[in-house]
């Protein structure tokens, strides 16, 4: 009987590559959060102007918003987020140079509210990908295409339990290293564009279908400063900007010290917002977007401290929209906009915990059903390695 080959050593003989069968393991775990306060966002950030119509510096109550909100109805609809799981899969040679080949898991959902109490998916992207070095397509000037085209080829040849496939082969750059850097990160930088771009997707094809309108806006959780570097169908933000004229961006983890007012930190601020109050909103940009993007951005805490000892960044959220009309840009949002937004996200806190997420007092009611869903699409890492 003849044994059939996995799906690595299929593709070591298509592309004349010497396959090496090393220690396979996860590269990146989710769920793990020293602290409210992450290194991911820039230090220095000067905020150039006003990100409301609302001039006032002080710290804006919502109070009587939210019994409005109350009265009205829920402003968010739709619910977006992604995530990403990344493992070391083999090393393969190519021109006697080793190159590490980087599996992931991509999956990124989108889940509508029906009623008070009850979700429903609408859109989901799941996809399984290999990262490979560019080295190994004939095709240097666009190496993705070719494995797309040698990929059906290798599904069909490997016979896997439950009829697992690889939906996408993506190339990284084989250049030679810089200090501090590994092909296994440049994989996982190319897996994390895929979720990316599979989030800004979502994005479009709801605002094509007409399905955000000013009473149906999508809360998406995380930034939306969007890199203008790298791959995918939907890179240019610039290009796509008007369909997020019904998104707001909410990180639960976020860097305080990141915006500069006339050369001070608002971190202070940010910490001593009492319970049901934002800052102002600011108007920046961001280093990462292209020059033609601008955000309002403000910080809303929708919850007290939990513990006296605790971070005084618990319970606060940072928001962001992107300015999409040349009105917005020049004198920012409406602040009754703000308003209207910051009280809705005030009503969807969660009202207990879940779980051990250490970001609990930070947690949207409909966001976390959303991660839930998203995740569940992930299969098991052990099956997921050892198919491959």
């Amino acid at each position: 009987m003849v044994k059939t080959k996995k799906f690595m050593e299929l593709f070591a003989d298509e592309t004349y590559g010497e396959l090496h069968h090393s220690n396979r393991y996860v590269l990146d775990e989710l769920n793990k959060y020293d602290s409210l306060i992450t290194a991911v966002e820039p230090q220095k950030i000067k905020v150039s102007d006003y990100g409301e119509t609302d001039r006032s510096k002080k710290t804006r109550p919502l109070n009587d918003y939210i019994e409005h909100t109350l009265e009205e109805g829920p402003l968010f609809r739709y619910f977006l987020d992604g995530t990403r799981r990344t493992y070391k899969i083999s090393d393969i040679s190519y021109q006697q140079t080793p190159f590490a080949v980087v599996g992931g898991q991509v999956s990124v959902g989108c889940c509508e509210r029906i009623n008070k109490r009850s979700f429903k998916p609408v859109i989901k992207e799941y996809n399984s990908v290999l990262c490979v070095p560019n080295i190994a397509s004939e095709d240097g000037e666009n190496p993705d295409q070719w494995f797309k085209e040698i990929l059906p080829k290798i599904n069909k040849e490997c016979k896997t339990h439950q009829n697992f496939q690889v939906d996408k082969i993506l190339a990284y750059p084989s250049r030679v290293l810089e200090e501090g850097q590994t092909y296994e990160k440049r994989g996982i930088a190319r897996i994390h564009e895929l979720m990316v771009d599979s989030e800004k997707k979502i994005v479009v094809k709801l605002a094509s279908q007409r399905l955000l309108t000013d009473q149906k806006y999508l809360l998406k959780d995380g930034s939306l400063e969007y890199s203008k570097r790298g791959h995918g169908e939907f890179l240019d933000l610039v290009r796509i900007k008007n369909n997020f004229r019904r998104v707001v961006g909410v990180s639960k983890s976020f860097n305080p010290e990141s915006l500069i007012e006339k050369n001070r930190s608002i971190g202070d601020d940010i910490a001593d917002l009492p319970p049901y109050h934002r800052t102002p909103a600011y108007k920046y940009q961001s280093k990462h977007t292209d020059d033609q993007i601008f955000f309002s951005v403000w910080y809303l805490r929708i919850r007290d401290r939990y513990l006296k000892m605790s971070s005084p960044f618990e319970g606060v959220l940072k928001v962001e929209k992107i300015l999409t009309t040349d009105t917005e840009i020049d004198e920012g949002l409406d602040t009754d906009e703000v308003n209207r937004i910051s009280s809705n996200l005030i009503v969807e806190r969660n009202p207990t915990t879940y779980g051990k997420d250490s970001r609990w007092t930070n947690h949207l009611y409909p966001i976390y059903v959303t991660e839930t869903y998203v995740k569940s699409q992930l299969i098991s890492g052990k099956f997921f390695i050892s198919t491959l």
